[in-house]
């Protein structure tokens, strides 16, 4: 069975806001992408040509820095979806009128998505990467009305 393209977008869209885990993501898209796994490392292929791409912002990094501060997600569900969000086509990092807040954004997902080349994502680094994330949340197209 073949996914239809609302089917795919609602399923990037429910992983993006940490509504379903990654198995669940997968599971869900049936045989039409090609999935492996090695530890919190995975490749996905075709990526889902989701069109327009599913923006990401700031807003959605603290959410997910916070459930994880909660408990709610494990550091490599947290790493995981960094990752999906960086290497997958269906998303797309959303424009922020400040190019340095925008870099910064965008190092910050990297971070999360590769602690093997960053450094451990340590309680005290993923605190210090959600005050970072705190002073550019009003300028994230997610929270304008």
């Amino acid at each position: 069975m073949t996914m239809g393209l609302s089917s795919a977008r609602s399923l990037c869209e429910m992983y993006e806001n940490l509504e379903i885990t990654l198995d669940e993501l997968h599971a869900g898209q049936g045989a039409s992408w090609r999935f492996e796994r090695d530890g919190p490392h995975f490749s996905l292929s075709p990526t889902p040509a989701i069109e327009p791409p599913i923006l990401i912002d700031a807003s959605h990094m603290k959410r997910a820095i916070d459930a994880f501060a909660a408990g709610a997600i494990s550091s490599a569900a947290l790493q995981e979806w960094a990752n999906l969000l960086v290497m997958c086509d269906a998303y797309e990092m959303a424009p922020m009128s400040d190019i340095e807040s925008g870099k910064m954004v965008i190092n910050f997902l990297h971070e999360i998505a590769s602690p093997e080349v960053y450094g451990p994502l340590t309680q005290e680094r993923l605190g210090e990467i959600s005050a970072g994330l705190r002073v550019v949340l009003p300028d994230c197209p997610s929270r304008k009305p």
